[in-house]
Order: structure tokens, then sequence, then C-alpha cells
């Protein structure tokens, strides 16, 4: 087998930890260690866990902070995602909900810091991503805020935009035939322009 780099062999050692701190892994805890020595083929780490371990490395959350995104908030959103709405069925969540949390979510300067970064003329950061504990509020706030033409603090090249959900216009179609899909992505493609 090639050998494994330092920091991939950490990550993997911290996701067995917080894997084994699971309730739900016990039993497959159990087998693992009845088993032989352990070889490098033979780990097993459930993905979730190590994505969550290499986002622990220190490294790794340098990078992304100076890319604008906050670890923790990267962390809660692999723990808790959020469900799609065309779903079959929703599944209770298993971690804590935090969609009504009243922190120290400022509507109005979230409302603006959205404007700008849409509005940002590099493009380098064409594809922002909006997550953290306020998020959802964040963007519901936004978007009241565009529907509503209430654009207090916007930059001015945002007045007059239309929002396009885009799980709401495809999942319309999802179930659909795939020619009615295809022309449907290329409808949605040509609003975005």
């Amino acid at each position: 087998a090639p050998p494994i780099a330092n920091s991939l062999m950490a990550a993997i050692k911290r996701a067995q930890a917080n894997q084994r701190r699971q309730p739900e892994m016990y039993h497959l805890n159990q087998i693992h260690l009845s088993n032989n020595p352990i070889s490098i083929s033979g780990i097993k780490v459930e993905l979730k866990h190590f994505v969550l371990a290499i986002l622990d490395d220190p490294n790794v959350s340098r990078v992304f902070g100076d890319a604008g995104y906050w670890s923790p908030d990267i962390k809660l959103a692999i723990i808790h995602p959020p469900i799609p709405r065309w779903a079959p069925a929703r599944c209770p969540p298993m971690f804590m909900d935090f969609s009504g949390f009243e922190g120290n979510c400022d509507a109005d300067e979230n409302c603006r810091r959205i404007g700008e970064v849409m509005m940002m003329k590099n493009k380098e950061k064409k594809n922002p991503l909006l997550i953290g504990v306020c998020a959802k509020d964040a963007l519901w706030s936004f978007k009241d805020c565009l529907e509503k033409g209430r654009y207090g603090g916007f930059p001015s090249e945002i007045h007059g935009v239309k929002l396009v959900c885009m799980e709401r216009e495809i999942g319309k179609f999802v179930r659909r035939e795939k020619d009615e899909f295809n022309l449907k992505l290329k409808e949605v493609s040509l609003m975005m322009e």
C-alpha cells in the first residue's frame, strides 16, 4: 500500500475517535475491536466523521477562514444538513435544531452583507456560500427585502434583482419526463443569465 500522509492518518484517527464516541456506533466498535491487528486497508470510518476530522485540522480551518468561512458553521451544516423540500419523507432531526435560534442575527446587517457579496466583481469569488446558525433566517430576510423592494443599505446594483429558487424550480420537474426536465434546466439557466 502507498504511504499515507501524516495529516491524513491523523484525520483518520480523529475520525475513528469521534466515531467511537457515538452511541449508535457501539456495536460496530465491538466488532472492530474483536478483529485481529488493524491494517491501513482495514480502517473503516464513516464519511461524515472523516470530513469533520479534516475540518478539525488547524491548517484546513485557516484556509477556510481565509476564504471567509467559519469551520464550526460548516461542521453544523454537515451534522445537521437541510432536508430537501421534495424529499419523499422527512425524517425527524437527529441533532439539535437551530432554525429558530435568536442569537446575534442582525437582519439588516445580514441583508446588506449578502447584497455586497452577491455584487462582488471579483471573478474568483463568484459562487458565494451562505452558512451559519442564522443562515436560513438571513436568507429569508434578504429574500423578503428584495420582494418588497426595501433596498435600505443594499448596493445600488442589486435594485430590481429577481430571485429564482432553484430548489423549487427544479423540484417541480424532478419526477417528470427526462426531456421536459432538461428543457426546464435550460430555461432556468437562461433565467440566470
